[in-house]
């Protein structure tokens, strides 16, 4: 596109001063070359099109990426542009760029013009584009090409070619970054995120060696950034934050009673069903999967011990909760130290939404949290 561009402003004119007609070749079909020609202003007429890339071969051009990205030239052309104009003419092609994918030998085209380009083999060879439309290599080293102005047909046999797209998509979307909000809701958000996380942080101080429930998790820092930095989004709303730790804890749970003995097994696909349960029951709440992880892969140093109950799983500090590669060797243990992980999980977030509800709604008459509760 930089290329055509160029030319275009600063060659063409030159040329047709002197009766000079310059044709530019475009791999791919007359219907790519009319997108190109629309976003480079390059004149339609002057852009032959080539679908099999007759040309290119016949010019024996450089082409695959390490012959072209990864070449020693290319970092120093692009150093020779910026200090030539800040590389203008290439931020502008790159802004504007798109995958062009040339056609397969599928396509079908239909009317077009003749041109003709000197010196571009030796060889005669020949490619039929449908009955009547070749482009042809002469015996005197001359290109002469029918190349089609309009398609008519359909993309008979095309493929795309997926993993260019597949990169292509990389390139990301033309959405902007948004804006900061403004400094009393960051300085109310900061305010909030430390009272309702001082919160949690107290009891768990106050039951230090009297149960053995670890309040202070980490799915809480990931809750309390959505609650307070971002509470108007649908992920930060009563229904996802308690619905969406309830599905999440209830997979962690599951998948750590089965398969604790296999922490690496049993952690992935907690987290992988915390997030399909969450967007079944659109729940939605990114610190769900977080506390579906530590679910899956905590329990407390007192495991060891050769009597797990219901009576004495409480018992102990809560301190001596560990992450294991091997959880507990009883599925009644698992599940019984699971189930305090998971009663823990959600006395936090109902400690969090409940400062939430208060911070969230200080200061503008205009705000109001949560924006619904359950639908």
């Amino acid at each position: 596109m930089e290329l055509a561009r160029e030319l275009r402003a600063d060659v063409l004119p030159k040329l047709e001063a002197k009766n000079i007609k310059a044709f530019l070749v475009t791999i791919g079909t007359a219907e790519r070359g009319l997108e190109f020609a629309e976003l480079t202003g390059y004149p339609a007429d002057s852009l032959p099109a080539d679908p099999e890339n007759v040309t290119y071969d016949a010019l024996q051009l450089k082409k695959g990426v390490v012959d072209t990205f990864l070449n020693v030239e290319t970092p120093l052309a692009i150093k020779d542009r910026i200090v030539k104009d800040g590389a203008a003419g290439l931020r502008q092609a790159i802004s504007s760029w798109k995958s062009w994918i040339p056609w397969g030998r599928g396509s079908r085209v239909s009317r077009g013009a003749y041109v003709r380009t000197l010196n571009m083999g030796t060889n005669a060879t020949s490619l039929e584009l449908q009955p009547g439309h070749v482009v042809h290599h002469g015996d005197a080293g001359d290109i002469e090409a029918r190349i089609p102005s309009e398609t008519t047909g359909k993309k008979a046999g095309w493929r795309p070619n997926v993993v260019l797209e597949w990169f292509c998509k990389m390139k990301g979307g033309s959405a902007k970054h948004p804006p900061s909000p403004p400094a009393t809701d960051i300085l109310l958000g900061g305010i909030g995120s430390f009272l309702g996380l001082f919160a949690i942080a107290s009891l768990n101080a106050k039951f230090y060696g009297k149960i053995n429930l670890p309040l202070l998790l980490g799915c809480f820092g990931a809750s309390a950034t959505l609650l307070f930095g971002m509470p108007s989004l649908p992920v930060a709303q009563p229904r996802n934050v308690f619905g969406g730790m309830v599905v999440s804890c209830m997979a962690g749970l599951f998948w750590r009673t089965i398969l604790g003995t296999y922490v690496m097994v049993a952690a992935p696909l907690g987290v992988a069903f915390s997030i399909i349960g969450m967007q079944l029951t659109a729940t939605l709440h990114p610190p769900g999967g977080a506390a579906a992880l530590i679910i899956a892969v905590m329990e407390p140093l007192q495991s060891m011990q050769p009597l797990v109950t219901a009576d004495t799983v409480l018992r102990g500090s809560s301190a001596s909760w560990c992450i294991r590669t091997s959880l507990e060797p009883t599925m009644q243990e698992r599940f019984l130290h699971g189930l305090v992980l998971t009663l823990a999980s959600l006395l936090g977030s109902f400690i969090l939404f409940g400062i939430a509800l208060l911070t969230n709604n200080i200061g503008s008459s205009e705000k109001r949290y949560p924006t619904y509760w359950w639908s």
